[in-house]
Formats: structure tokens, sequence, C-alpha cells
């Protein structure tokens, strides 16, 4: 597994969260309580999921990082660093590509063995 998890938008890395420095307790309890919200449902792509999946809610959690990114809120984007690293330890670079009016999020996994 590697340690780093870059955060990358349209080709430039902005944000990197360092999987060894590990989540001080009032960060972890705030990504706890996180999970607890998102288990009563989240809106991703317009539409309502009731029961969210870990990629689905991987998805919300990079668009409210990037939200957080584009009004300036770094401590929230590093939470919402710490949430889609720790949740998603296979998970290496989130790609996030922005247009106009558009945005579109790929992740790049990478093999859990190394």
């Amino acid at each position: 597994m590697r340690n780093q998890l870059g955060i990358h938008i349209n080709g430039r890395e902005v944000l990197c969260y360092d999987r060894s420095s590990g989540v001080p307790g009032r960060r972890r309890r705030f990504l706890e309580q996180m999970d607890r919200d998102m288990d009563a449902g989240i809106r991703l792509g317009g539409q309502t999921i009731a029961s969210p999946e870990t990629r689905q809610r991987a998805r919300y959690v990079t668009m409210q990082l990037l939200h957080a990114l584009e009004r300036g809120n770094r401590g929230l984007a590093d939470t919402l660093c710490a949430w889609l690293g720790t949740r998603l330890p296979e998970l290496q670079v989130v790609h996030a590509t922005e247009t106009d009016d558009t945005v579109t999020v790929e992740f790049e996994f990478g093999n859990t063995d190394n």
C-alpha cells in the first residue's frame, strides 16, 4: 500500500494525505460522524441514495472536498482527504477534471499488496 493519497485537479496535485501520519482523535470523531450521517443517505448526481456503498460515499466526499477547496476551507479539505485515505486504503490518486459546467472524478487504485 502506498502511504500517500494525492488529490489532482486538472492534472495538478493540490492536496496530499500521508496515511502514516494517523488521524488525531478530534478529526477521527468527525470522520466517524460523517459515516453515521452518510448512513442516513446522500445526494449524488441529483439522486438520493438511501444506502450508499463505499465508492458512492467516496464520490460524495470528493465532491465535498472540491467545494471546500473552492471556498478556501483547507481544514475541511484536509479532513475530507483523510476520510478518503482511511476508508479507501488502496486509493492512490483522485483525479478531478473541472470545466465550466461539469466536474468528472476518477479514482486511481493501487495494489494493496504493495
